[in-house]
Parts: structure tokens; C-alpha cells; sequence
């Protein structure tokens, strides 16, 4: 693919993505599905342009979404954590050892969770206490399933790295041929 190539296509995938975001304020499941897709769609383009294209289409989707979409959470949700980790997490899978691996994919969205928090209290700036229901912390409530769903999309991820591999990447090439 040349340079050419690959910046239409990056392109297109940036606006593809910035779609799904701007679909985060008309549909209301989609805060956190249409992040995660997004990502997916852009690791699909790092697999045809490599990473260094993938994580330029991930900055115009991040500068795009921050001015069309309505639905701001979605927004930092994916400029956080979902929209580059599918790139880093090839990186993560060549550690050797698995605990390692995981752990330190886990610190990675656990820190990003915090900045998060982080900037939902000093945007809004809501009281800390305020997010305690009968001697409950919410936010670290939240958080233990945020992990759990993290863990899922992770999973999610290799299965679609399988899949690409295996059955789209062919699909594609034989569509094209026509």
C-alpha cells in the first residue's frame, strides 16, 4: 500500500469511527459499545497500514469526536483507553509471562480509570463523598466491573485478531480480486 493509499484509507477509517462516536449521543447503549468497535475498526487498519498509520487515524478520530459528538464520556472513554489499546495490546501479548501480561494490562486501564475519575471530579466537580451509597464506594464498585468488562474486551480482542486472520483479511482480498 503506498503512503497515498494508506492516508485515504486511514481517513476513512478516522471518519468511520468519528460516525460511530457521533452514534454515542442518539443511541444511548452505544456510550461504551460504539467506543469499543471503534477500536476494533482501527486495529483492523493497523493490520492493513501498519501501527504507525493505525495510531494517526486514532489521533484524527480523538481530535474529531472531541468537537462533533455530544456525549463527552464516550469521547474520553475512547480517547483513554479503548481507542489505542487494541494497538499496544500486541506489545502486552508478547510478554512471556502470562500474569505479567495481564497485570500490566491492568495497570494500564486502571490508571486510566483513575485519570478519568480524576477528570470527572474536577470537571463537574462532585464531592468524593458524594459517591457513597449506605457505606458503599461506587466508584470502586464500578470500577471492580469496569476490570471485569475490560477483561472481556480483551478476550474479545483476540478472538477478533483470530477471526481477521483467518476469515476477513481473506474475504477482503477475494473481493477485491473481482
Amino acid at each position: 500500500m503506498s503512503n497515498t493509499q494508506k492516508t485515504a484509507a486511514g481517513g476513512l477509517t478516522a471518519a468511520l469511527c468519528a460516525t460511530m462516536m457521533f452514534l454515542t449521543g442518539l443511541i444511548p447503549i452505544g456510550q461504551y459499545a460504539f467506543p469499543a468497535i471503534a477500536g476494533m475498526v482501527i486495529l483492523s487498519f493497523s493490520y492493513a497500514a501498519g501501527k504507525r498509520w493505525a495510531f494517526y487515524s486514532f489521533a484524527a478520530t480523538a481530535v474529531i469526536t472531541i468537537f462533533i459528538c455530544s456525549d463527552k464520556e464516550a469521547v474520553t472513554i475512547f480517547t483513554l483507553i479503548l481507542g489505542y489499546y487494541p494497538l499496544i495490546r500486541d506489545s502486552l501479548e508478547k510478554i512471556q509471562k502470562r500474569v505479567l501480561s495481564y497485570l500490566i494490562k491492568l495497570f494500564i486501564f486502571n490508571a486510566t480509570a483513575g485519570v478519568y475519575y480524576a477528570i470527572a471530579i474536577m470537571l463537574i466537580e462532585i464531592d468524593p463523598e458524594e459517591f457513597n451509597l449506605f457505606g458503599v464506594s461506587l466508584p470502586f464498585l464500578f470500577l471492580l466491573f469496569a476490570n471485569l468488562a475490560f477483561i472481556m474486551y480483551d478476550k474479545m480482542l483476540k478472538i477478533f485478531e483470530i477471526r481477521y486472520k483467518t476469515f476477513i483479511k481473506k474475504t477482503i482480498k477475494n473481493i477485491f480480486r473481482q
